[in-house]
This record gives structure tokens, sequence and C-alpha cells, in this order.
């Protein structure tokens, strides 16, 4: 099936939560010599696999005017190792790299330099109380790789859940509508209000709608084209006559016995976005 509508919007509203975190909130830590750890991945049998302690690195090239570093290279000890050295290839969506089939399987001195999101971001269809009540891992219980299934919070889960057709012109124009809800869990307080704050503060912006062919990953999570890194600002500009207005952002966290009992340390709440965008749904 192809994708539709409502797949490339869900993305492109991910991307702009994303951005909006990293750059205007500064929601990312730099890691010196983070540490590779060896693991596997079923679906990529014929590739050496290395995988860090954190889940989802930073691959925006805008975030480097905000003190970001986007890894494009590992090291092996003093030996840097670039992309396409030993096919290496980086999966910033899973904080891992992948390297040929030949590379050494089990080294202990691979490392990699990079800056890691703060409140990783995720699309979900769960229900908002499986997402809240199932026990969440915190970063702290990764001394080691970070496990394929992990989701680990801090974190954002996005969800859509209603949407609507209304007319709007003569020709078949409609305004469609959409709400989108962002589960929040955070390690501290500070933060849950930091993220509010700047989520917010996203009510009556417009932000473009990424078509999937303008997506700029591979099935390895890195960039399709080497030679044009991901840059948000510039991928905005290649489809700003495709674009969503975020009409309202309401806020609601969950009171401290909520917090507790999800799990003791962790702070929560809702964002729930109102999305309008004028379309042609029948053409």
């Amino acid at each position: 099936m192809k994708p539709s509508f409502i797949n490339e919007l869900s993305a492109s509203f991910l991307m702009f939560v994303d951005h909006e975190i990293c750059h205007n909130a500064q929601g990312f830590l730099n890691i010196t010599s983070g540490t590779l750890y060896p693991s596997t991945d079923s679906s990529f049998q014929n590739y050496t696999t290395y995988q860090s302690e954190y889940r989802q690195w930073i691959a925006d090239g805008s975030i480097s005017g905000v003190g970001g570093n986007v890894a494009n290279s590992i090291y092996a000890g003093n030996t840097t190792i670039n992309k396409l050295d030993n096919g290496l290839k980086i999966d910033y969506g899973m904080g891992r790299v992948f390297l040929d089939d030949l590379f050494p399987k089990n080294l202990t001195n691979l490392t990699a330099s990079f800056s890691r999101k703060e409140f990783n971001v995720f699309l979900t269809s769960k229900d908002e109380m499986q997402l809240v009540m199932s026990d969440p891992i915190s970063y702290s219980q990764a001394a080691t790789g970070m496990s394929k299934s992990a989701e680990p919070y801090p974190l954002i889960y996005i969800k859509n859940f209603y949407g609507e057709n209304q007319p709007f012109a003569f020709g078949g124009m409609d305004e469609s509508q959409y709400e989108f809800r962002c589960t929040v869990l955070s390690n501290n307080a500070f933060k849950l209000d930091s993220i509010n704050s700047t989520l917010q503060d996203c009510a009556r912006k417009n932000f473009s709608i990424i078509p999937s062919s303008g997506i700029p990953f591979n099935i390895f999570g890195d960039f399709k084209d080497a030679s044009s890194p991901y840059n948000y600002f510039d991928l905005c500009s290649k489809f700003s006559n495709r674009s969503a207005y975020i009409d309202s952002v309401r806020i609601s966290k969950f009171d401290e016995k909520i917090n507790k009992v999800i799990k003791d340390g962790v702070w929560g709440g809702f964002i729930d976005f109102n999305i309008k965008t004028l379309r042609y749904p029948r053409v």
C-alpha cells in the first residue's frame, strides 16, 4: 500500500516537533567518545552492528548552529572510520552503526562522538493508558548497548487520533482537521515544563508537509544522499508549498499521584495539537 496523506502528515509533524525541541529548546546533550557495543539485528544479518547506550542521535544539520554534533564517523582506538569506510552507515534513529560483514564483530575500543536527544520522539498507535502504565525504561538502566526494542524516557509519543474533512471552497477544496496528542514522560519537572512551554508556543505556526519521497533517511537510518546531509530548514524550503497550520495547543500535566503510579521519578503529561490544512482529497 502506498503512503497516504496522514502517513506523510504524521511523519512531518514528528520531524517538526523533534526540530522544535532540539533547536529552539536545545534539547540535546553532546557525547564525547561514547562507547559502541557489539550488537546484532536479524534484519541486517550481512552487516556488523554496534550499538550505543543511547537511542536517538541528532541527525539534523541545522542543530549544529546551536552547538549540536551530527556524527559522520566513528573511532577504533585512535583510528578514524569515516562514512563509507568499511561500509560505515550510521543509524541515527536507533543510535547504532553498521559496517561490512568482514569488519571485526567484538571490538571493545569502538567509540563515537555525537549529540543525543534529551527526549526521544516516537510515532505510536498504542492507547495512552498502555503507554503511561507500562514500566518505562530509563537511560540509567542501559549500561551496555540499548536494546533494539527499548524506547527509553525521557520521551514523547506522538499519536494521531482524529481527522475530519470539511468543505472549504468551490472546486473540491476541503479543510482537513487533525488532532495529534503528544504523551510526554520526563525524568524531572523542569524538563517537562520546558517541553510544555516550547510546544505550547507552536500554536499558530506552520510546518511543511514532507512527501514520502522527500524523507531523507534510507533503510539503514542513514542519509539517502551522502553528499546532501539532512538539514530541516533546507528540507522544508523544498516543500514550502505544502504546509499545515497549528490552530491550537493544549497542555495538561499529570498530577503527582499519577506520576508516582507510572514510576517514581517520572513526570508526565499530554500536549494536544489541533492541526489544519487545505487540500483537494478527491483529486
